[in-house]
């Protein structure tokens, strides 16, 4: 992320190859970014907004993949970098 223009929609990482109720690590390095954790389904659970800061690394395990989507949203005004490294394990090739 090359500033707080950059961002990544709600999504899920719940391709096929990954399994069922993968485990997804993100680290993340540079400035803070927020993660927004939404549940799939309104009023299925709690809306989180996580302030991932440089070093941070956030595990998302169980049932997190099908019950939730995340994102980093946009933060106009942030003028700094950010990368973020995430890490999966694939069961199969896609």
């Amino acid at each position: 992320y090359r500033s707080g223009d950059d961002s990544m929609g709600l999504h899920a990482d719940d391709e096929p190859e990954l399994g069922e109720d993968p485990v997804v690590a993100i680290v993340s390095l540079g400035t803070s970014r927020r993660l927004a954790v939404r549940p799939r389904r309104k009023g299925a659970g709690q809306r989180h907004d996580l302030d991932l800061g440089h070093g941070s690394l956030l595990i998302m395990g169980g049932t997190c993949q099908r019950h939730y989507v995340h994102g980093v949203p946009r933060q106009p005004g942030l003028q700094r970098e950010r990368i973020s490294l995430t890490f999966r394990r694939l069961l199969r090739p896609p």
